[in-house]
């Protein structure tokens, strides 16, 4: 049975204050778990605020459009319709969400 883990990372918006497990942030500083800053971008004036409102706004009809597109590719390359695809393999995914922090 092949199996597939692949790892699909949204685009950077730019960078954002920060709290490592070990180390400190890009802006030089160890910030407290509660540190309002957190999350907050270390240049406002560079970040990309625009581009990540659209592309979240965007994902999930990116991600449904992706799921289509990969059953469709499989499909095609085995030389099957979807529907004998569908009979033969399941496609499973999880989704993770990981806040800036």
């Amino acid at each position: 049975h092949p199996r597939v883990f692949a790892t699909l990372t949204a685009p950077s918006f730019g960078l954002v204050h920060n709290r490592p497990d070990h180390g400190t942030c890009r802006c030089g500083t160890q910030h407290a778990s509660d540190a309002p800053e957190l999350g907050t971008a270390l240049d406002p004036a560079t970040y990309d605020y625009a581009g990540a409102v659209l592309f979240n706004n965007h994902a999930g009809q990116l991600w449904q459009r992706f799921t289509t597109r990969l059953r469709r590719e499989l499909a095609a390359r085995a030389g099957l319709t979807r529907r004998e695809l569908a009979d033969r393999l399941r496609v499973s995914y999880g989704k993770v969400a990981e806040f800036q922090k």
